[in-house]
């Protein structure tokens, strides 16, 4: 009879536990040792991670601009003086402002539609909305305690409704553009009715 030895049998078993506490431990230190050196990491290289996006799905987005001034990398500045970051389920506010350029039939509810799909004109549009509410011809709709949110009635044309809710109701033109900003950053702009 060739048994093994019960105590050979058990330090295999531990041999192999052994092995994988091992290499979860390496893998948390791994974890951890980024968390901590993410900060500079960021600094050093930026944090230019690939937008979250459906396959398929085309951003129109390009920092390139005779209009915006890079003030870092990555963040832009407009010549009323909004900033537009990276952030947002679009990796840019300047790529999820841009996503309204295009109808999402799809989309649920309803989606602000600009008339421009240029980048310059569509941010030349923001800028003369967030111009006109500081001159106090904007509705400031709702503010907490870090977003001001501004409905600007823009007195001509600027989009329509889209999503579901505007394939439903025919498309309404908006001539109102409301904007969510923390400070003078960008969160989100697009057309409302």
């Amino acid at each position: 009879m060739d048994r093994k030895h019960p105590s050979s049998a058990k330090s295999s078993l531990a041999r192999r536990h052994y092995k994988r506490a091992l290499i979860r431990l390496g893998v948390i230190l791994a974890v951890a040792g980024y968390l901590f050196a993410q900060p500079w990491l960021e600094r050093q290289f930026g944090p230019r991670l690939a937008p979250q996006q459906p396959a398929g799905e085309q951003t129109v987005f390009s920092g390139q601009s005779d209009l915006l001034t890079e003030i870092r990398p990555d963040v832009f500045q407009s010549p009323a003086g909004l900033v537009y970051t990276p952030g947002s389920r679009h990796g840019h506010r300047l790529a999820h402002v841009m996503a309204h350029a295009h109808d999402e039939p799809q989309r649920p509810g309803p989606h602000g539609v600009f008339e421009s799909k240029d980048q310059t004109q569509v941010v030349r549009l923001v800028d003369e909305a967030y111009q006109l509410a500081q001159q106090g011809r904007g509705d400031p709709a709702g503010t907490d305690s870090e977003r001001q949110v501004w409905t600007v009635d823009m007195r001509r044309d600027i989009g329509f409704v889209g999503g579901q809710v505007g394939r439903q109701r025919g498309h309404p033109r908006c001539h109102k553009l409301r904007m969510v900003l923390e400070g003078t950053r960008v969160v989100t702009a697009f057309p409302v009715d």
